[in-house]
Formats: C-alpha cells, sequence, structure tokens
C-alpha cells in the first residue's frame, strides 16, 4: 500500500474513532438505555378478530403484512374488513386500490367506513407511493396502509427477472412502513390452484422473496362444503415477531365484512339478528 494511502487510512480510523453521529455504533446497555429514555411512539393495533390478534399480537407499526389468495378467495375483502374493524377503533386507513374505481370499490362495503385514498392514481412508483402514504399521515394521522395488488406496481412487459423486480418492490414497501412507522398491508396473488385447496407460502405467485421480506404472511380460501354459508379458512403461514405458523382461523362473510366465527361478539351479534329476523317473520304472520 503506498504511503498516500496508508495516511487516508489513518486519518479516517482516528475520525471514525471520535464519531458521535445519530448512527454511532453504541453498546447493546446503551441501546437499551435509549428505548427506554424514548418517548413512547410504537404504532400497535388490533383486527377485532381474537384469534388472529392472539396468533400475532396484533400489528406494530414498520411491519409488512402480505395477504394473498387466489383470485375470488377472499384476499380483498379480508383487508377490507380489517378497515372496518379498525375504523370502528378510530384507527385510519390509507387505501391504493388499482383494480376498480373508487364508485364501484365502495358498494364493496355494507357500510361505507372512514378511509381515505388518492384522489387520483397518478403513479405507482415508489417515491410517489411514500409521498402519499406521508401525507396521509401527516394529514390524517393514516396508521394502516392497504395496497390492492402488488402486481399492479410491476411493469411486467418491461422487466427481464420478474422475481428479483419484485423482491425489490416488496423491500422498498418495507422500508416505506420502517421509516413511517406504519403498517403496510400488501395483497398478493398465488400461483393456479385447485379451488377451494389448502394453500401455503409455496404458492405466492412470481417471487419466493414476497414471503421472505414480510413480517406475517396470510393465505386465505374458501371452504368447499360451506361454499353457501361464504366461509373462508385464514392462516398464519409465518410472522416473525411470534414465531407464529400454521395457524388457521374460520371466518364467515357477514353484514360485508368477514367475521371470526368463534368470537363471542359475532356470535351475540348473530343471535340478535336472527332474532330480528323472528319477530319480522312473526308481525308478517300477524297482519
Amino acid at each position: 500500500m503506498n504511503p498516500e494511502k496508508i495516511k487516508n487510512l489513518i486519518e479516517t480510523e482516528q475520525k471514525l474513532a471520535e464519531y458521535q453521529g445519530d448512527d454511532q455504533v453504541i453498546s447493546s446497555h446503551d441501546m437499551r438505555d435509549k428505548i427506554k429514555e424514548a418517548p413512547i411512539n410504537e404504532n400497535h393495533i388490533f383486527s377485532s378478530m381474537p384469534s388472529i390478534d392472539k396468533y400475532i399480537e396484533g400489528f406494530i407499526g414498520g411491519e409488512l403484512i402480505v395477504i394473498a389468495g387466489a383470485t375470488g378467495m377472499g384476499k380483498s375483502l379480508l383487508a377490507q374488513s380489517f378497515t372496518q374493524n379498525f375504523s370502528d377503533q378510530n384507527i385510519l386507513s390509507l387505501w391504493f386500490t388499482y383494480e376498480m374505481q373508487p364508485k364501484y370499490f365502495f358498494q364493496r362495503f355494507e357500510k361505507l367506513p372512514l378511509f381515505y385514498l388518492p384522489s387520483m392514481l397518478k403513479d405507482k412508483s415508489m417515491e410517489w407511493i411514500e409521498e402519499r402514504i406521508v401525507e396521509a399521515k401527516v394529514k390524517y394521522g393514516v396508521q394502516a396502509i392497504m395496497i390492492d395488488h402488488l402486481h399492479y406496481l410491476i411493469d411486467m412487459g418491461r422487466i427481464s427477472n420478474a422475481s428479483l423486480e419484485i423482491g425489490q418492490v416488496v423491500r422498498d414497501l418495507k422500508l416505506i412502513a420502517l421509516r413511517n412507522n406504519l403498517i403496510i398491508f400488501l395483497l398478493c396473488h398465488l400461483t393456479k390452484t385447485k379451488q377451494f385447496d389448502e394453500v401455503s407460502l409455496s404458492d405466492i405467485r412470481d417471487s419466493s422473496l414476497i414471503a421472505q421480506e414480510a413480517d406475517t404472511v396470510m393465505l386465505i380460501w374458501r371452504v368447499d362444503e360451506d361454499i353457501e354459508s361464504n366461509t373462508s379458512i385464514v392462516k398464519i403461514d409465518k410472522q416473525r415477531r411470534t414465531g407464529a405458523i400454521n395457524k388457521k382461523t374460520k371466518l364467515v362473510f357477514d353484514l360485508g365484512i368477514l367475521k371470526e366465527i368463534g368470537d363471542e361478539t359475532y356470535k351475540v351479534e348473530k343471535m340478535e339478528q336472527v332474532s330480528a329476523e323472528l319477530n319480522d317473520d312473526i308481525n308478517n304472520l300477524d297482519k
């Protein structure tokens, strides 16, 4: 090594030995104390679906949640159900819905909850998406982001390696979630599977990097024998924070959203609904 390079190396080491920047290397004990002293600003929200909340202990800011399912199996409906449940808790969501115009999207809700969306889907670049996310956060206090769906963010005709391109987009979304302390829900398609069959991580379309980058992967499919009762299964096939794997919850479509069948609140609501229907029938007979 020539003398000039040696001199530059020594100067760099001396400079770094005295470095006190925000990103300086510190000990685990100092980091622990720093965390204790920091103001509590954790974004921690719950789905109001008891089993799901038990398995994953809610959603935390900085997490990327992948919801994957075949076409028509309920992945958008699950995200809508989360949005409704969040709204009931005064937790606001931002939607990027690329599949349909807002007037048709709104019709999918029995009762339209309060959430936000761009007035126009002007772009699909990560820069534009993050700008809208930050705008919604600072203007309205949005905590959850719904993106329906991943493949609209990819120009499949332009790219040469779909798997790597998709992996990069998913990684970028994860970093956006971390930078802004928000929860991003990303909807993804599955490869072609037999209708009503149980699905797994390996069925996620185009890239294994989707599941690898996600903090939580939820898979959803309809139950064949309960097709007329609109019953679905949601499987937590990965949860980085809690370690939950292969945890299943049965949900039923009712009053415009998915509800957990074993949920006591759902049972009470269902009993009240049946009772009201019986009373209507009795009143009609009296007439």
